[in-house]
């Protein structure tokens, strides 16, 4: 039986990893193909965002190529969009120093164009790394912008993360009050939201928090 479900995972494995070839081969052909040089950013940030999780290396000479074209005409969303990536490439390797001089680029171009959905997911980033390297100070800034812009933007249940996450950061520094107040908040759009397994992180973290 373990014999027979390791052959269907390596099927669908096989299945994903064609399926991933095709579309890299079929933007790499659209590739060859394009003229305008913000239509070839566009499409080497697809490729390089084709390969996903676990396969971002076979894409980073993609992204960086982007990253290079987009500096040379001043597309900022073409900048952006490859620094975030290549911080993420850096983050997976667990080198954050990295990671962060990225995003950190990215975030300087987001605030510029207001570009809103590319700077909450790069601050998030940011604040996740700080929160890895218990820098909660730092991550809660972060975090703080992330709930700022998902109220700007109305996504509930981006704030209610966000505040969960500042909740951790508040949990870890033992400021317990101020993380219950959060830890609160993000609790009432969970539930409001239905958000099963928000409201099992929060009431995980408030089982946490001593009087």
């Amino acid at each position: 039986m373990k014999k027979f479900l390791a052959y269907i995972v390596l099927i669908l494995f096989s299945f994903k990893l064609h399926a991933q070839q095709a579309k890299v081969d079929s933007l790499y052909k659209e590739y060859t193909k394009a003229t305008v040089d913000t239509t070839k950013i566009n499409i080497l940030i697809g490729i390089a965002t084709a390969y996903g999780e676990g396969e971002m290396a076979k894409g980073i000479g993609f992204v960086r190529e982007a990253l290079e074209l987009s500096e040379r005409i001043h597309f900022e969303k073409g900048i952006c969009l490859s620094n975030m990536i290549l911080g993420d490439y850096h983050a997976e390797k667990l080198n954050y120093s990295e990671a962060l001089k990225h995003y950190l680029k990215a975030s300087v171009v987001g605030e510029k164009n207001k570009m809103y959905n590319s700077l909450s997911s790069c601050y998030n980033r940011i604040g996740i790394i700080y929160s890895n390297q218990k820098k909660n100070e730092l991550s809660m800034k972060y975090f703080l912008k992330v709930a700022d812009i998902a109220l700007l933007q109305d996504k509930p249940i981006r704030y209610a993360i966000a505040c969960n996450n500042i909740g951790i950061a508040y949990k870890d520094l033992g400021r317990y009050q101020d993380a219950k107040k959060y830890y609160t908040l993000a609790l009432a759009q969970f539930e409001k939201s239905d958000f099963k397994r928000g409201i099992a992180s929060v009431n995980n973290g408030l089982g946490t928090i001593s009087d």
